[in-house]
This record gives C-alpha cells, sequence and structure tokens, in this order.
C-alpha cells in the first residue's frame, strides 16, 4: 500500500507540474493580449481577427480560450474591487459571505458564523487593512483550518482511502494546510462574484 500511495504521490506531483507551466504560458498569452481583449466581468466578445486571443484559440481550442476570458475578467474584477473607496469592506464581505455560505450552516448559525469570520479577518488585516485581495485570501486559510466542517470533511475523505496505521501516522494537518491553501484560490473566485454585485449596489 505504501508503493502505491509513494507511485501516486510521484504521480501527482508530476501532473502538478506539468499543469503549472500550461497555466504559465497561457497567462503569458494574457498579458501580451490584454490590448485586444474586448470585454468585462465573466463575458467576452469575439476578439479581432489574427490577435493573439485568436491566434491562441486555433491553437489550443475554445476552452483554453474561455479560460484566458475567464482569467481577464476575475483580474479585472479583482482591480475594480482593490480599487474601490470600500475596498476593506468588500473584501471581507465578500469573503466572509461565501465561507459562510459553504460552512456556516443556516439562519441565525450562519448570520454569527459569517459575523465571526469577518471579525477575524478585520483582524487579521490589522489598522491599515489588506494590501490586496490575495493578502485577503491567504488570512483565510487560519480560518478555514479552525472550521470544523472544513477539517471533518477533508480528514474523512483521507481516513476513507487509508489503512487504519497508516492514517495514524499520516501527517493531516500537514495536509490539511495543503488543501486550505489550494481551495483558498476557489473561495476567492467565489467571493469576487459576490463584490461584484456588491459594488453594483453601492455605485
Amino acid at each position: 500500500m505504501k508503493i502505491i500511495m509513494n507511485y501516486l504521490t510521484n504521480y501527482y506531483k508530476n501532473l502538478s507540474e506539468q499543469l503549472q507551466q500550461k497555466i504559465n504560458h497561457l497567462q503569458k498569452l494574457l498579458n501580451e493580449s490584454a490590448s485586444d481583449y474586448d470585454g468585462s466581468r465573466y463575458e467576452r466578445t469575439r476578439p479581432k481577427h489574427g490577435s493573439p486571443y485568436d491566434t491562441m484559440r486555433r491553437k489550443f481550442g475554445t476552452d483554453a480560450y474561455d479560460g484566458i476570458a475567464s482569467m481577464k475578467a476575475y483580474q479585472d474584477s479583482v482591480k475594480a474591487m482593490e480599487s474601490h473607496p470600500e475596498s476593506q469592506r468588500l473584501m471581507i464581505d465578500a469573503l466572509a459571505g461565501t465561507w459562510s455560505e459553504q460552512h456556516g450552516g443556516s439562519g441565525r448559525q450562519r448570520r454569527a458564523f459569517r459575523s465571526d469570520v469577518a471579525d477575524r479577518l478585520r483582524e487579521a488585516g490589522g489598522p491599515k487593512g489588506f494590501e490586496s485581495f490575495d493578502h485577503a485570501k491567504q488570512a483565510m486559510i487560519p480560518i478555514m483550518l479552525s472550521t470544523p466542517s472544513f477539517r471533518e470533511e477533508i480528514i474523512d475523505n483521507v481516513r476513507e482511502t487509508m489503512h487504519p496505521e497508516e492514517f495514524e501516522n499520516f501527517d493531516i494537518e500537514r495536509h490539511l494546510r495543503k488543501v486550505a491553501e489550494e481551495h483558498a484560490d476557489e473561495v476567492g473566485s467565489d467571493a469576487v462574484r459576490h463584490a461584484e454585485t456588491r459594488i453594483g449596489l453601492l455605485n
């Protein structure tokens, strides 16, 4: 079993490195073609013929094109949130709202959970607040790690895939930290959608 686990670990490590290389390449194409992009939020218009986006779509396919368009729209939305006069409030409300929807239960329990997450984010941001949305996302990691339902879900998944003796020797806290760091990006993406709605209401 240990040999299988080592094999799977190396396999997914190599796969992750390959995916990261593709992401870096797509990010480069995105930066090169930003001036040719005509769209906002999570919608796009057809690029000019012969533009880098058009070339990229022919080379990598529609899925890659849509992925780049969504990435650019996400970056635009983050910039809009960070530059807003009430950026700190927007970032904290969006992240706290997203996490409470996923793990806060319902009714009064969710409202109390959301309030607690928001308080902890404000404390993490300090008197000057967060420098960027990315910093606010990073502040979510310890909050995620202290959320019982999040921990239980990850631990249960690991326990189901391991022999009891292996699970006893497994560094579960290190695994939880890794999962939380990866999941923070997904939480951030959902939070941006929350913030977009809030920006529309505040403007």
